[in-house]
């Protein structure tokens, strides 16, 4: 297992981008989940070799990375 750090925000179609507070950040295959803090960031535990993380937020649709 590592540690990973992270940042979560929104883009706009006109630039720039915005810190998403409360975010939830997992893991893909695990239960490891994380909620961003109030300027997007956040810590999770992964696997070595992770790739894919999903990021899901109120009003916002899920991605994976």
């Amino acid at each position: 297992m590592v540690t990973v750090n992270g940042n979560v925000s929104s883009a706009s179609l006109e630039g720039g981008s915005t810190p998403l507070e409360g975010a939830t950040v997992s893991v893909v295959g695990t239960s490891n989940t994380a909620t961003t803090d109030g300027a997007g960031n956040f810590t999770i535990m992964a696997p070595t070799g992770t790739v894919m993380f999903r990021t899901t937020a109120n009003g916002a649709w899920g991605s994976l990375f």
